[in-house]
């Protein structure tokens, strides 16, 4: 009994002196890139300038496009790419059924829409790290629903 209690306490001990001896060399400042106004005022200009293109929303088509760009060390947005669509089209048997979900793979007019979005938002304010402007990759998620 006391052989394992002993083995056990030297083992935690060089555990533990090993993470003290551990420092950290330098603090390093990160500043992600922001919307002019923030967040909210980024979804309120999606909200109101995004169309639900209309061939999508008669053939039913919901969900998430993930839209990938990079924010320039000035703010200008570049690259704008479609990273992902999480796509649904809702189909009904008959009036009294539930709503059934099927995937789909994608929808060009969604993904034109995302990047007509993206394209028209104003600079955004740059990302930093130590306090020097640098290019900062985001995804930003864009959702379509029939309410």
């Amino acid at each position: 009994m006391y052989k394992f209690f002993f083995f056990f306490l030297f083992i935690s001990n060089t555990v533990f002196s090993q993470i003290a001896s551990s420092k950290v060399e330098k603090d390093t400042i990160y500043v992600n890139p922001e919307y002019p106004g923030g967040q909210t005022e980024m979804f309120r200009f999606i909200g109101k300038n995004l169309k639900y293109p209309p061939n999508s929303r008669n053939n039913g088509v919901i969900g998430i496009n993930y839209i990938g760009f990079v924010i320039d060390s000035t703010g200008n947005i570049q690259d704008p790419v479609i990273k992902k669509q999480k796509l649904f089209r809702m189909k009904k048997k008959n009036l009294f059924s539930k709503v059934q979900l099927e995937e789909v793979e994608s929808d060009v007019d969604m993904a034109e829409e995302c990047m007509r979005i993206v394209k028209l938002m104003p600079k955004w304010k740059p990302g930093s790290i130590d306090g020097k402007f640098v290019r900062v990759a985001y995804t930003l998620p864009i959702k379509f629903s029939i309410e």
